[in-house]
């Protein structure tokens, strides 16, 4: 009997894969070394400002708001001048009474831009003798007078020569409310001024309105700033300055002298645009013309040009007038603008 088969156990492995060919390149991943980062420094970044961006900014947002409202306001200002019915150099010198509480604040930002100021006290510190002062207004010309000593408790501690002291002081203005409030001004700005001081409502235009003190032989020196433009005869009014005013002597001796400070047509055409169509507006507001022919007005008088500056474009004229003949490069200059 032949035997069983033996039970044969068998047991199946996983076949192992076989090696790739060595033709094929076995796929390997390439990897990008990365920096390592700097290491961080040991003081921090500066905050970044933003004050001086804020300031900027904040300025060019107001000043275009400025120009804005300026320009506005000129485009009604131009408007409304055409559109007042008077004529050019018409009297508007009743408008003072009515601004007299309010004419320094108007015109006090303006006058500093143009610096005015500065001229105001050039021509107030040439006067001398009996001074007369014309179109006075609210005394805006009255602390820039170098007084000197007069005679005991003098005004300043610099002491002038006798002929070249103030005398005395007259103020001529047509608004009795303007000259009051002038009044107060010289009184509280030279309490120990000892000369002879007279405020007068008055058109200094008229001939007789104004009379030289009782001994003298006119006054010595007669100012006026910013007035021309508000006088109804400009030239009747100069030569009526010109009766007042001290003669030269026959011995030589030299006469008194007008200085005149004064706004009116410039060097160039396209100022004197502006200031024309922008004139009935300014002239109702304030009572002043302010597009007149200085020069011409000068010249027409008779009154002789000794000194002559512009300023503004050539819209601000200072004038030293005289009874002598004028230099011929004064008038080459005036003729400028006629």
């Amino acid at each position: 009997m032949g035997s069983a088969p033996s039970s044969i156990e068998t047991r199946f492995h996983p076949k192992a894969p076989s090696s790739a060919p060595a033709s094929l390149s076995i796929a390997t991943r390439t990897h990008r070394k990365v920096p390592s980062s700097a290491p961080a420094s040991s003081t921090s970044p500066p905050p970044i400002r933003t004050g001086w961006f804020w300031i900027a900014g904040l300025s060019g947002f107001f000043l275009s708001i400025y120009c804005t409202s300026v320009f506005l306001g000129w485009r009604a200002a131009w408007k409304k001048s055409q559109e007042l019915d008077f004529e050019q150099d018409a009297d508007v010198s009743n408008r003072y009474d009515k601004i007299a509480t309010r004419y320094d604040e108007d015109i006090d930002w303006m006058e500093k831009v143009m610096r005015l100021n500065g001229k105001r006290k050039k021509v107030c510190q040439q006067a001398k003798g009996h001074v007369l002062e014309v179109s006075v207004g609210t005394g805006r010309n009255s602390k820039f007078y170098d007084l000197g000593m007069f005679g005991e408790g003098g005004e300043t501690g610099r002491r002038r020569s006798k002929d070249g002291r103030i005398k005395s002081m007259t103020f001529v203005d047509q608004s009795e409310k303007m000259l009051d409030i002038c009044s107060k001004r010289w009184k509280e700005q030279h309490p120990k001024f000892r000369g002879q001081v007279e405020f007068l409502v008055a058109d200094a235009g008229v001939k007789g309105a104004i009379n030289p003190l009782p001994g003298s032989e006119g006054f010595d020196t007669i100012i006026q700033t910013f007035g021309l433009c508000s006088m109804t005869h400009p030239v009747e009014y100069m030569r009526a300055m010109s009766d007042l005013l001290r003669k030269p002597g026959t011995n030589g001796e030299e006469g008194g002298r007008i200085l005149l400070l004064e706004h009116g047509k410039g060097h160039y055409w396209w100022i004197n645009y502006v200031l024309d169509g922008l004139a009935k507006e300014h002239a109702d507001r304030f009572g002043c013309w302010w597009n007149r022919d200085i020069g011409k007005i000068v010249q027409d008088s008779g009154l002789k040009i000794a000194g002559l500056k512009r300023y503004h474009f050539g819209t601000t004229w200072a004038l030293e007038l005289t009874h002598t003949d004028a230099d011929d490069v004064v008038d080459k200059e005036i003729k400028k603008t006629i």
